[in-house]
C-alpha cells in the first residue's frame, strides 16, 4: 500500500500509552505505527462516499463532536426567547449544556432558569 506521512498528536490516558507500548515492544514495532494501522483498518471500513449531509443526517454520538453554524445560534436564541433554560437547550441539541452556555452568552441572551420550577410558589 502506498500513502504518505502525517503527522498527529495524540493525547492518550496513561493506561492506553503503557498498553500500546507494551504492545509496540512485542510486535517489534512503534507505537505510531500501530494507530496508523488502527486509523487504516477503521477507514477500510468506512462507507466509499461520505456526504456533509449525510453526516448531518446521523445523531452527534455516531459522527463525533459536530462544528457549530450559524443554524446551531438560531435554534439557540428560539429556544432561549421561549424561555428554556441552558440544560433543556443542550438535552434538545445534543450538546453540553457549557457548550450552550458559551454560545448563549456569546450572542448576549439572557440566562433563563429552569422550566421545571416554573409555576412553583415559595411559602414562607
Amino acid at each position: 500500500m502506498t500513502g504518505f506521512r502525517v503527522p498527529a498528536h495524540t493525547e492518550l490516558p496513561q493506561k492506553h500509552y503503557a498498553a500500546l507500548f507494551q504492545l509496540a515492544e512485542q510486535n517489534k514495532t512503534t507505537i505510531g505505527a500501530l494507530i496508523a494501522e488502527a486509523v487504516r483498518r477503521q477507514l477500510e471500513g468506512a462507507p466509499a462516499a461520505l456526504s456533509a449531509r449525510s453526516l448531518a443526517d446521523l445523531p452527534p454520538a455516531e459522527i463525533g463532536a459536530r462544528r457549530w453554524s450559524p443554524e446551531h445560534d438560531e435554534i439557540v436564541i428560539a429556544l432561549n426567547k421561549a424561555g428554556m433554560a441552558d440544560h433543556e437547550i443542550s438535552k434538545r441539541m445534543g450538546v453540553s449544556s457549557s457548550t450552550i452556555n458559551n454560545h448563549r452568552r456569546a450572542l448576549g441572551l439572557t440566562r433563563n432558569f429552569a422550566s421545571r420550577w416554573a409555576g412553583h410558589t415559595v411559602s414562607s
